[in-house]
């Protein structure tokens, strides 16, 4: 997403505070491979706006499958820590437990792909 998205561009700095993708990036993404087609300033901002919509919806909808794999960790590691004797143990589970985050990896994109992909056709 930073690579698309270009916070420095002050025109593409919203009302809102949220960033769109430069014009610039998104007249190369579409033009690669057929640098003679001509594209007008109004598609640019539509495919734009589609590709930023792609983009976030993607993140939120991997962002909760990387908040279920947590889940699951975080159940396994309070069976581990019940099942532990000493309290030390029991502390190392703990502070695991407490440094975990909702990391996005590739294989919650990749859960996410199929039915992301049938939603925006």
């Amino acid at each position: 997403i930073c690579i698309l998205m270009d916070t420095n561009e002050q025109s593409n700095i919203r009302d809102d505070g949220s960033t769109s993708i430069s014009t610039a990036l998104m007249k190369q993404l579409l033009l690669a491979g057929n640098s003679d087609q001509k594209i007008t300033n109004e598609a640019l901002e539509a495919a734009s706006f589609l590709l930023r919509e792609f983009i976030l919806e993607a993140r939120n909808r991997a962002s909760i499958e990387a908040e279920f794999d947590t889940e699951g960790d975080d159940e396994e590691v309070e069976k581990s820590a019940s099942d532990m004797d000493s309290t030390s143990g029991m502390d190392k589970m703990r502070r695991r437990r407490a440094s975990s985050t909702k990391m996005i990896q590739p294989k919650h994109i990749l859960r996410i792909a199929c039915e992301l992909m049938m939603d925006f056709s």
